[in-house]
C-alpha cells in the first residue's frame, strides 16, 4: 500500500490485496456505505453523497473503529483539531443545548475566533 499526499492535503491510496482479503474489504466498505446511504434516506437528506464518497467515509469508519483498544481508548488521536478557547467553549455550549451558535462565531482572520 502506498500513500501519496497532494499539495492541498488530499491523500491518494494505492494498494493490492489477494482475492479473499480484497473481497472482505470490499464487503465491509460496501456495508458501511449502505448504512450511510440508508441514514441519509431516512433523514430525507436532499444532498445524498456520491457512492465513492460514501465508500471512503465507510472505510474511515472501519479504520477508526479498528483503531480503538478494547477499553475504548486510542494510543494517539487520529485527528487533531486546533481552535481558540472561545470557539471551544461555544462548541461545548452548543453540544449541551443542541444549538449551533459556534458556526456564526468562526472567523479565520481573528485569533480568538479561529478553528
Amino acid at each position: 500500500m502506498t500513500f501519496r499526499p497532494d499539495r492541498n492535503g488530499d491523500l491518494h491510496i494505492t494498494g493490492t490485496l489477494d482475492p479473499i482479503s480484497g473481497d472482505a474489504l470490499k464487503k465491509a466498505v460496501e456495508h458501511e456505505a449502505q448504512k450511510i446511504l440508508k441514514a441519509q434516506i431516512d433523514a430525507q437528506d436532499q444532498d445524498v453523497l456520491p457512492v465513492r464518497k460514501r465508500r471512503m467515509i465507510g472505510l474511515m469508519r472501519l479504520v477508526s473503529r479498528g483503531f480503538v483498544r478494547q477499553d475504548g481508548t486510542v494510543p494517539f488521536p487520529l485527528v487533531n483539531i486546533v481552535m481558540s478557547q472561545k470557539v471551544a467553549e461555544a462548541l461545548l455550549e452548543d453540544l449541551a443545548n443542541d444549538t449551533d451558535t459556534a458556526s456564526e462565531l468562526l472567523d479565520p482572520f481573528d485569533i480568538d475566533r479561529r478553528c
